[in-house]
């Protein structure tokens, strides 16, 4: 009877040391199956496997605990992480704005100051603020490390935004041509060349088509982007296009009151385009269409 007492005391130590082992490593699987053994040892070798079983019961709760305040605390620190990189991002972004925003008004009352004979030279001195404006687009791309599609540059849902956007386009031109025709019925603007003038045409609207990409590059895919990535909440969304449409509108008060409105309509619609298929593709095509037609109708220049 001594024997057989001995034999299962010993082949519960046996199991309890090799749950040791196993529990030292992590894998805390298995406990139940020392309760038969417990059961048949009712002394001292028993009271210590059931106590150790207790103890192992508790430390993997305890374990758990850990481990998921440890995971807690690490989401913290990402959320905190973002929060201050977001932080360092609007810094950036608002000195930026401000910066060349400050720029573009200096140069473009130098030039009515000075006020060049030349179209020529406005074209280039324009062309000039436009890669200024690159330059700092791209700067803040590196600055945030971010892929260059997350700012637009992606073929992606490149048809839904080039039939969406020509379609809004579509809708826009008539609408000019309405108002022209309105306009020039109750003599308040000119029809004597017809509600559209081709015959300005030249190479300066070729060179548009760059330079409408490369204002929506800046201001869709970089500004309202930047603006998105540090805004939160229900309204959001609306807020983003606002606010970019705003800032996107604001150095086109140096021409005129109409001109800065016309660019914000435009602002907020190719806002909206831009978002909904994360490309600039379609909205520099109707950027382009819808300048051109502007220029030919006559509500700007």
């Amino acid at each position: 009877m001594n024997e057989e007492r001995n034999a299962a005391s010993k082949e519960l130590l046996e199991r309890l040391n090799a749950k040791t082992t196993e529990i030292c490593r992590g894998d805390y699987s298995g406990l139940e199956e020392l309760y038969p053994y417990i059961r048949e040892n009712k002394g001292e070798v028993g009271e210590f496997a059931e106590n150790f079983v207790l103890m192992a019961t508790k430390l993997e709760a305890r374990e758990f605990d850990l481990g998921r305040k440890i995971s807690e605390l690490r989401e913290k620190n990402d959320a905190l992480t973002l929060l201050e990189k977001q932080r360092k991002e609007a810094s950036v972004v608002f000195f930026l704005l401000l910066t060349i925003i400050s720029m573009f008004t200096f140069i473009i009352e130098i030039l009515r100051v000075v006020n060049p004979d030349k179209g020529f030279v406005k074209f280039i001195v324009f062309r000039g603020i436009d890669l200024l404006f690159l330059f700092t687009g791209v700067f803040f791309i590196f600055f945030t490390r971010l892929k260059i599609s997350e700012f637009g540059i992606t073929l992606k849902n490149w048809k839904k935004s080039l039939s969406e956007s020509i379609s809004v386009t579509a809708v826009l031109i008539l609408l000019m041509l309405g108002i022209k025709y309105w306009a020039v019925q109750k003599g308040w603007m000119d029809g004597s060349k017809g509600l559209v003038n081709f015959g300005i045409l030249d190479w300066t609207f070729a060179a548009y088509l760059v330079v409408a990409t490369l204002q929506e590059f800046l201001a869709r895919g970089v500004c309202l982007t930047s603006i998105e990535r540090n805004i939160s909440g229900r309204y959001a969304a609306p807020a983003v296009i606002i606010l970019s449409a705003l800032v996107f509108g604001l150095p086109h008060m140096t021409f005129s009151v109409s001109f800065a409105a016309w660019s914000l309509a435009g602002g907020v619609i190719w806002g909206i385009l831009y978002m909904r298929h994360r490309t600039i593709l379609g909205v520099s095509i109707s950027h382009y269409l819808v300048g051109t037609m502007a220029f030919l109708c006559g509500f700007l220049g």
